[in-house]
């Protein structure tokens, strides 16, 4: 006959629920040095991430400057060769014959030597020739 199985005593359950207590500790504790050691790990690559982008914005801020520099010495080289123009109205072109033989390319009225008065009465060109008129700003367009 086999004797039946004794009830585990009251030492016997309160060891067990001991040793479960310890396994629990022990575990939340490797799962706190788990949390631990990855959020070290994130804060450095924050950390990197931060450097690289305050790197970018320190080139960015740089290469910013020196196109500023850069368009402003473009401004003032293109201010020391803008021509000076005096006559009033550059916008529309000059009538051939018009000016008398008048160059308006250089800025300044200097007779041009080799240009022959035209006649009065003129057939070469066509009636247009004469005809002047203000030009406009904005475009019209016509539908059709």
């Amino acid at each position: 006959m086999q004797d039946p199985e004794p009830e585990p005593s009251a030492d016997e359950a309160l060891l067990l629920e001991l040793v479960n207590a310890k396994t629990s500790e022990a575990q939340a504790r490797q799962e706190v040095d788990e949390l631990r050691r990855s959020l070290a790990i994130m804060r450095r690559k924050q950390e990197e991430e931060r450097r690289a982008q305050e790197e970018a914005l320190q080139r960015a801020l740089a290469e910013a400057e020196t196109a500023k520099a850069e368009a402003q010495a473009w401004r003032s080289a293109e201010s020391q060769f803008k021509p000076a123009v005096t006559v009033s109205d550059t916008s529309l072109p000059g009538t051939p014959g018009e000016d008398g033989g008048v160059s308006l390319s250089s800025g300044r009225n200097t007779p041009d030597r080799d240009a022959k008065p035209a006649p009065a009465t003129s057939t070469v060109g066509g009636w247009f020739w004469g005809r002047r008129t203000a030009s406009t700003s904005t475009a019209k367009i016509l539908s059709p």
